[in-house]
């Protein structure tokens, strides 16, 4: 592998706590695949986005029949339409004989947008990184390595255990993929036969409008979706784990558009060598979860997770058909050669978005 940048040469942000949302988290992405990465008191989370993945549905059932020019130039120089700021009221100066056609056209947004949530970006959905539930005075290190497209996180704890755990996103496949790596876990014993760290990978089910209106209502006083409820809305289908060649993937569809006559889909399937992935019981919940145990004994782990899309040639399952034979005979070698062709190419991209300016204080160059 290639060597390193010295630290004087790359850009590093280095946080020394927890990020505790999604919208704080730290980013790594390939343009397409993405993820931002957060914590909890005992989890490490990569919340992955995808550029395709939005619920496309446009409803134009309760818009106004489209105005003509004809008819806009009639209501402007003949009538006089006046319309007031931010939805205010509507009049015609000069009189007009059908109020009702004046105030739906000047109405500002048309019910499609006012009174949908769609068409919007969706998450694709997150992965879970259990730690060691017994430890106590965790302290995190977080290191995103900008020119070599790379997150290190270091947990370390008063007993001495450490884990240092190496995230990426290579050009190609879309795929998410984890190195960890555990020091000193020999010094304690942890209740029960479970492995020192274990994954989820898990989608939730859309809620009802009316339901998340209502959170968000009590949680930030801030009515915004309440006057988007309509019984027309629904949420999507809830997503779904599905067993593919003896391979468990989460599935998520969405409804019928005309991009995607079929309706548009993407899972999210992991693969982690010497761990065991199986399905768990979430119908209740209406969310689709899978549990990835390494073996107890493992000090040190890779595990990827692809997210192909109806966007990809072949539809996804052609696309996730790829992902597994791209591992060939040695799944460890070819997740490093992913890694050195994304610190490559993160490296070849910064080196063309640089400034050097030599004995040059910044604020004086650029005020």
């Amino acid at each position: 592998m290639e060597k390193p940048l010295d630290d004087g040469k790359k850009h590093v942000l280095e946080i020394n706590e927890r990020l505790l949302c999604s919208d704080d988290g730290l980013i790594l992405g390939n343009g397409d695949l993405s993820v931002s990465v957060y914590q909890t008191v005992d989890r490490i989370i990569w919340r992955f986005g995808k550029g395709d993945v939005w619920d496309r549905r446009l409803d134009l059932s309760d818009n106004p029949t489209p105005i003509t020019i004809d008819e806009l130039a009639h209501g402007i120089k003949d009538e006089g339409w006046k319309c007031g700021p931010y939805g205010g009221a509507v009049e015609a100066l000069h009189g007009t004989d059908n109020p009702e056609r004046m105030k739906e056209v000047c109405q500002g947004t048309p019910p499609s947008e006012k009174n949908r949530p769609y068409p919007c970006p969706k998450p694709v959905g997150e992965l879970v990184m259990q730690l060691p539930p017994d430890q106590m005075n965790m302290k995190i290190n977080q290191r995103l390595v900008i020119e070599e497209g790379r997150l290190d996180i270091t947990c370390s704890w008063p007993s001495g255990l450490k884990i240092t755990i190496h995230s990426f996103i290579p050009t190609t496949p879309n795929a998410l993929v984890v190195h960890w790596e555990i020091e000193n876990w020999s010094k304690y014993t942890l209740t029960g036969n479970k492995p020192p760290v274990w994954f989820w990978l898990y989608r939730w089910a859309d809620p009802p409008l009316d339901e998340y209106a209502a959170r968000f209502d009590a949680d930030y006083m801030h009515g915004a979706f309440n006057t988007y409820y309509n019984p027309k809305v629904t949420p999507l289908p809830p997503p779904s784990v599905q067993n593919v060649d003896g391979l468990y993937i989460i599935e998520q569809t969405f409804y019928k558009d005309p991009l995607f006559p079929d309706g548009f889909r993407y899972w999210m399937a992991p693969f982690a060598p010497d761990a065991r992935i199986e399905p768990v019981n979430m119908l209740p919940a209406k969310e689709a979860r899978i549990r990835i145990m390494p073996k107890y004994e493992s000090m040190e782990g890779w595990l990827a997770v692809d997210v192909p899309t109806s966007s990809d040639q072949g539809d996804v399952s052609a696309e996730f058909q790829k992902f597994q034979l791209a591992f060939g005979e040695n799944p460890v070698n070819t997740m490093i050669k992913w890694q050195e062709e994304s610190e490559k190419a993160s490296k070849d991209f910064w080196s063309k978005s640089s400034v050097r300016i030599a004995n040059c204080n910044s604020e004086r160059c650029f005020t």
